[in-house]
């Protein structure tokens, strides 16, 4: 009479080892990625929202005959916004928080967002943009946890000449 065995060989343990190995180097990657891909989609929507929404107001500011020069804009919800040449003038608070409909926070003591976006304006430069030129102002966006100046963000910049602003992001550091 023989016992069965009903164990695996050490071959067959090996074999396991080895394939989900393969299987853990393959997938990982994928998985992390799908973390900063899902930053730079949410960022992109909030450039998108930042260049529609500067384009209605442009369209409410042409109506009105405001669409030249500084002007300052009564909003439905009794906000106002200012605007140069007919389009939001580069600060969050006055001017480019008017175009998106996102809670925004405040940076803590050391410069990190820790609100769900954290925004500021009146910049100069855009980190991971020194090709941009800017003769007006931006705003920029930064997603919980990034640092100020940190080369993860969105923008929008006014270069207050009449031409159209200009939307987008910076990913290098997301």
């Amino acid at each position: 009479m023989h016992a069965s065995n009903k164990g695996f060989t050490l071959i067959e343990l090996v074999i396991v080892i080895v394939i989900l190995s393969v299987l853990a180097v393959v997938a990982a990657p994928r998985f992390v990625d799908i973390s900063t891909d899902a930053k730079v989609a949410k960022l992109q929507s909030i450039s998108a929202s930042l260049k529609d929404g500067s384009k209605l107001m442009y369209a409410e500011a042409l109506l009105n005959n405001m669409a030249k020069g500084r002007e300052r804009i009564t909003l439905d919800d009794g906000n106002y916004a200012i605007l140069e040449n007919g389009y939001p003038v580069g600060d969050w608070t006055q001017g480019v928080r008017h175009l998106v409909n996102i809670e925004w926070g405040a940076f803590n003591s050391d410069r990190v967002c820790e609100e769900a976006i954290c925004a500021y304006g009146y910049q100069r430069s855009i980190p991971g943009k020194a090709d941009l030129t800017i003769t007006g102002y931006a705003a920029v966006v930064y997603l919980k946890g990034y640092k100020d100046r940190t080369a993860c963000l969105a923008y929008y910049i006014n270069n207050e000449d009449g031409s159209p602003p200009i939307a987008g992001t910076s990913t290098d550091e997301c």
